[in-house]
């Protein structure tokens, strides 16, 4: 069942102990619907820390306020060049509000702030429902 209607809320997330608790407790559930390497969660928690602090996490939340989503971005560099894009960390929705406008509104807010600090945005790409991009 699909939670399309559902109000949500989109904000930028905090480098605070309870933001970061929402965002990691996402990542994890990432993590174990991806199918990646072996979780080393002190290597996890650093990266998701640092993703906080240096760079920029959006977190989706329903009404109630529960965590439902969330896109992190860092600054990197152009190979190339000494200009900076923004590349996605982690991009995730909790599989009951995939579907809907969560993931739309995280892209959203991202690309807005982006725009308004002149900075690119590199392709971000999620997986459906049944796991194809």
């Amino acid at each position: 069942m699909s939670n399309r209607k559902t109000p949500i809320t989109i904000a930028r997330a905090g480098s605070d102990e309870a933001a970061f608790i929402a965002v990691y407790e996402l990542t994890l559930a990432l993590h174990r619907e991806g199918g990646y390497a072996t979780l080393d969660n002190i290597k996890a928690a650093t990266a998701v820390w640092r993703v906080l602090d240096e760079g920029m996490v959006w977190l989706a939340r329903d009404e109630d306020g529960t965590a439902i989503g969330t896109l992190g971005l860092v600054e990197l560099p152009f190979w190339y060049s000494r200009e900076t894009y923004l590349q996605d960390a982690w991009f995730y929705v909790a599989p009951i509000h995939r579907r809907g406008r969560v993931g739309i509104e995280l892209l959203r807010a991202a690309r807005s702030e982006a725009a308004a600090a002149q900075q690119k945005m590199t392709r971000i790409y999620g997986r459906g429902e049944d796991g194809q991009s």
